[in-house]
């Protein structure tokens, strides 16, 4: 074999290597998030009752030039949208970078349990009785 040949296909298969690695890091944990205007005084959110999902928002860089900025908000409604939820509870945010040849491609992605808040129903209160008056009773 001849030493260019070698040569060619030890960077070919770096190239290759690169072009399949991708890095991920976790960023953030959120407890509750959502993007939705929602009033939550008359409800409460049960966790058995929603789906894990998973949403992101990705962008490339192609030759050097970013196509755009990922969107924290819009990997948020990602996931709401794919679970059928307004809230994410449980969440957690990662960034991940896919480098290639020529390109890379950069995501957020935020998975989170997928709830809907379900309506309570308060128990009707109760009206105070007020107390009878008493009855004098007059001795003959």
């Amino acid at each position: 074999m001849k030493r260019t040949d070698r040569i060619v296909r030890f960077t070919c298969g770096i190239l290759a290597i690169m072009g399949l690695s991708a890095c991920q890091q976790r960023v953030g944990d959120l407890t509750f998030v959502s993007t939705k205007n929602i009033d939550f005084t008359d409800f409460r959110l049960d966790s058995k009752m929603g789906t894990r999902t998973q949403g992101k928002d990705c962008k490339w860089v192609i030759l050097g030039v970013p196509t755009g900025v990922p969107n924290l908000k819009d990997a948020v409604d990602d996931a709401l949208v794919t679970g059928n939820g307004v809230v994410l509870i449980d969440e957690v945010t990662r960034v991940e970078t896919t480098p290639m040849i020529i390109a890379a491609k950069s995501c957020i992605i935020v998975e989170g349990t997928a709830l809907n808040p379900i309506k309570t129903i308060a128990p009707p209160v109760a009206a105070k009785a007020e107390p009878e008056p008493e009855k004098s009773r007059r001795r003959r």
